[in-house]
């Protein structure tokens, strides 16, 4: 990979090396990659011509299916970069990331959903149109890859644009420690929006692998998926935990027939319980390899790798082995003042390398707050990010530990949520005066989001009663009006699993919300 400046060069040679394997497998629809480079040349020629310009952003707004790899590669090649635009999310939603981004274009499905009407549209073509070429800008390691959208504090989503260069520094060094091969099969489950896409495309394709794209009922059914792994041979799965624990150690189909030799955990804490009893239902001879990585979208997916072992099987005390850092990328641990912590003591987890993106899209004063500057050994300034993330070195293990949040930030299912959006978008809904959300773990279910809302009192002069006054049907009605008001709002992800009428949040002393004290009535939730 060395030398090669750019994504799409990286991917072309690949193409010209391997012309005739294929490269994508979509239900038994294959591409090759010579296939698959001249479809993407017929994207990026239909683009130039609808006006793309060098440099900027072109939405893409498709469903979960192949045509998103030649569509961003064709994005890539005019010299832009790509902004997932998911059809599930609100109109609403996509709506603002529009305008935030600045989109002039829109790649998408002919019979896709209806879109504001600023935008150009430019239909994505089938992999049997007819090839066109055009004359493509010059690219190099600054060149646009993506604009990934993230959950903002003030109820406004903040874009992570990154460039060739962090993507190309991920995978040079990660395929540095775990030899990815061609013979490879990575299974693509995540939405083009969940930044673990970005590594299971390149991870696969810059390597000469296969990418097996995850049907829609395989991503809710466990014997489904075992089914799918089992046939496409799957070789590399990536998993958030929560959702190999329902899907994969579920213990459903015919488990001892896998030809998976790497798992990789992402984008929430690990259950070792979980893998550690589905890794030896795996034949001895072909048991798979399970690695912990810990990363954020500011600092292209992956930061670190662990290999789990014996020890995160047994240990007992508190956090997760997320292991040491890729060769891309620097940790720092540092207290509230940005001074180094002792070993062994909690920090807040800081990045530089060449991993962490140049700095928020369009959001001048958040990246002052977490972008800083701290002196380097040589005393020359290092421009770090701060993740509100925490950590501390364990020298017996050899291991970052990760220990959670420091702000109002959770993850549910690997998707990042910042609390304080989801709060903004519940006191925006008709009927709410109030209201306050937290991340709940009740025995042996996944994590979810509970929201405790108080209702607008009833107008002067009123006497009916208050949908939270106890009427069981009344409170009923306010919570599904509230859940329709949220679907026009947030992605379904970020709307709290339970939703509770109270007639007032706890307190802290100082008068805030103590989110400590909110639990739910029944276990179940509402």
């Amino acid at each position: 990979m060395a030398g090669l400046m750019s994504l799409v060069a990286q991917f072309e040679r690949q193409a010209q090396s391997t012309p005739h394997a294929v490269a994508l497998d979509d239900g038994g629809q294959l591409t090759t990659y010579a296939q698959l480079d001249q479809w993407s040349d017929t994207v990026c020629a239909d683009l130039m011509a609808a006006g793309a310009v060098p440099g900027g952003l072109i939405g893409i707004l498709l469903p979960r299916d192949s045509r998103w790899i030649a569509a961003i590669l064709g994005v890539l090649k005019t010299g832009c970069g790509y902004v997932p635009l998911d059809p599930l999310y609100p109109d609403e939603r996509l709506a603002m990331m529009m305008e935030d981004a600045g989109l002039k274009l829109i790649l998408g499905d002919p019979a896709g959903a209806d879109l504001p009407s600023s935008p150009l549209r430019v239909d994505m073509p089938g992999a049997q149109a007819r090839r066109r070429s055009a004359s493509r800008p010059p690219l190099g390691p600054d060149s646009p890859a993506y604009v990934i959208y993230t959950s903002g504090s003030s109820g406004r989503p903040k874009g992570v644009p990154i460039r060739h260069r962090n993507v190309l520094g991920l995978v040079q060094a990660a395929n540095t420690r775990l030899r990815y091969r061609p013979t490879d099969v990575w299974s693509l489950f995540h939405s083009f929006s969940f930044d673990v896409s970005v590594y299971e495309m390149w991870g696969a394709l810059l390597t000469g692998a296969r990418i097996a794209t995850v049907p829609q009922h395989a991503r809710v059914d466990p014997a489904a998926c075992i089914e799918f792994l089992r046939a496409c041979r799957v070789t590399v799965l990536s998993m958030v935990p929560t959702v190999f624990r329902h899907l994969v150690a579920s213990g459903a189909g015919p488990q001892d027939e896998l030809a998976v030799r790497q798992v990789i955990f992402a984008g929430e804490a690990v259950d070792p319980v979980s893998v550690s009893k589905w890794l030896w239902t795996q034949p001895a001879q072909r048991r798979p390899v399970a690695l912990n990585m810990y990363g954020i979208t500011e600092s292209t997916v992956h930061v670190t790798l662990r290999e789990m072992a014996e020890v995160d099987f047994t240990r007992t005390d508190p956090g997760t082995l997320i292991g040491t850092a890729l060769a891309h990328a620097r940790m720092r641990l540092v207290d509230s003042q940005m001074r180094p912590v002792e070993k062994g003591d909690i920090g807040e987890i800081l990045l530089d390398g060449v991993g962490v993106t140049d700095g928020y899209l369009g959001r001048p004063e958040l990246n002052r707050e977490r972008f800083v500057e701290l002196a380097s050994a040589d005393r020359s300034p290092v421009r770090c990010f701060r993740t509100g993330d925490t950590a501390r070195w364990d020298e017996e293990t050899g291991s970052y530990v990760y220990h959670g949040r420091i702000d109002d930030q959770v993850k549910v299912n690997g998707h990042r949520i910042e609390l304080g959006e989801v709060e903004a978008c519940l006191r925006a809904c008709p009927g709410v005066f109030e209201a306050a959300v937290l991340l709940h773990s009740a025995p042996g279910r996944a994590p979810s989001l509970l929201a405790h809302v108080v209702a607008d009192p009833p107008a002067a002069g009123r006497a009916e009663q208050s949908p939270g006054s106890g009427d069981p049907k009344a409170s009923g009605r306010a919570i599904r009006e509230i859940r329709r008001a949220l679907a026009t709002k947030l992605p379904r992800h970020m709307i709290p699993q339970h939703i509770e009428l109270v007639s007032s949040l706890p307190q802290t002393e100082s008068g805030k919300a103590n989110r400590k004290g909110l639990v739910p009535s029944t276990p179940a939730g509402d």
